[in-house]
């Protein structure tokens, strides 16, 4: 019956507080195995990602100040968007930490402030990476007069015009007025990073060049420092 199938089920389960201390303890160890789980994925992905990847990173160990910007193709419903995206400001002896980049094939640019010494503004200067194949891009140039502004997203619509999303506002045809202009940026691939998926670039008065994490000296250039 019904009532002797229960009765048969509750001496096999035992009590209904032996039961309830079962679950219980079943549950407490499903959530400790699930603890340690998380845990080992957490420490494993600390171990080489501490941010998204892949990443860009910027070592200024000259005298003048660096703009850094980033750009990518970002998948569309279509086709591949293209776009750039903001300039990161690197001062002298600073390093920009870790930047991560939205796609596997990202592109940079860099350009150095040229102080003018009088008052006239600033300047900037691009500065070259020898041996890297370039594409252009709608971007826009940074306002040295204020650092605050330096946020843009400029994006290729289908119709092949150009819009900021930063803004919302339509880039003027051809993207060559209020400041936008087609540049060009460095293509990174992945034969560029390091065993962390990281670009690491260190620049000083003589130029910059692509360094990467090797056995000699395994610190990310993210987290580096400098000589003295």
């Amino acid at each position: 019956t019904t009532a002797g199938s229960l009765a048969l089920g509750l001496c096999l389960a035992g009590s209904p507080g032996q039961v309830r201390a079962s679950a219980d303890a079943d549950l407490k160890e499903v959530a400790n195995e699930a603890a340690v789980a998380v845990g080992d994925l957490l420490l494993e992905q600390l171990k080489t990602e501490w941010l998204p990847v892949p990443k860009a990173s910027l070592l200024n160990c000259g005298d003048r100040d660096l703009l850094l910007s980033g750009a990518f193709y970002l998948p569309g419903p279509k086709n591949e968007t293209l776009s750039a995206m903001g300039w990161f400001d690197v001062p002298a002896g600073d390093n920009s930490g870790s930047l991560p980049m939205p796609s596997d094939t990202f592109f940079i640019r860099i350009e150095a402030v040229e102080p003018s010494g009088d008052d006239t503004p600033d300047d900037t200067k691009p500065v070259e990476l020898p041996g890297l194949q370039t594409r252009e891009f709608c971007a826009r140039w940074p306002a040295l007069d204020d650092l605050e502004d330096l946020d843009y997203f400029v994006s290729e619509e289908p119709d092949g015009k150009f819009f900021d999303r930063e803004v919302g506002l339509a880039v003027p045809e051809g993207c060559g007025e209020d400041g936008y202009e087609m540049m060009p940026f460095y293509q990174i691939d992945a034969s560029d990073l390091d065993e962390y998926d990281e670009l690491g670039i260190q620049c000083d008065n003589d130029g910059c060049k692509i360094v990467k994490a090797s056995e000699e000296n395994p610190v990310p250039v993210g987290f580096r420092e400098c000589p003295n």
